[in-house]
């Protein structure tokens, strides 16, 4: 059941990295609600990376977890290094998206829903994954 909803979180994230993506690419307004903030980190110097978008990198972070849960479901007797994996690509993913908090509130002091909206989503995944791994760990050990 875990698997599912981190499942459907991966799109969740794939869609909102992809609307992003678009939107820095493009040069294409970012619908941000009431609040000038997604335009306000857009703009600043922490964007990007490498030259890189940073939506770029949530693409590939949300593809890496759409493409292991998916693998997750294939093949069951890899259950636990892929919910290793799962759970590692995830706090990294939530470490990064803390961090990148922490930039617009610090530095940019401007906050983009829809980059919170991703954060929040790899906070579910993380939270998830850590779930999962826990309850195999306790199920291997016969508690």
């Amino acid at each position: 059941m875990i698997n599912r909803v981190v499942f459907l979180l991966s799109i969740i994230g794939l869609l909102i990295s992809g609307y992003l993506l678009n939107r820095y690419v493009t040069g294409g307004p970012i619908v941000c609600g009431k609040t000038a903030g997604c335009e306000i980190v857009r703009a600043s110097s922490f964007a990007y990376f490498f030259g890189l978008p940073l939506p770029f990198f949530g693409l590939v972070f949300y593809f890496l977890i759409f493409v292991t849960s998916f693998s997750l479901t294939l093949a069951p007797e890899r259950k636990q290094i892929l919910g290793l994996s799962l759970w590692f690509q995830t706090a990294v993913g939530f470490i990064i998206s803390l961090y990148l908090f922490f930039v617009e509130v610090s530095f940019i002091k401007a906050i983009c829903l829809w980059c919170t909206a991703s954060g929040a989503d790899s906070l579910l995944l993380f939270v998830l994954t850590s779930v999962s791994v826990y309850n195999s760990r306790k199920h291997e050990l016969g508690n």
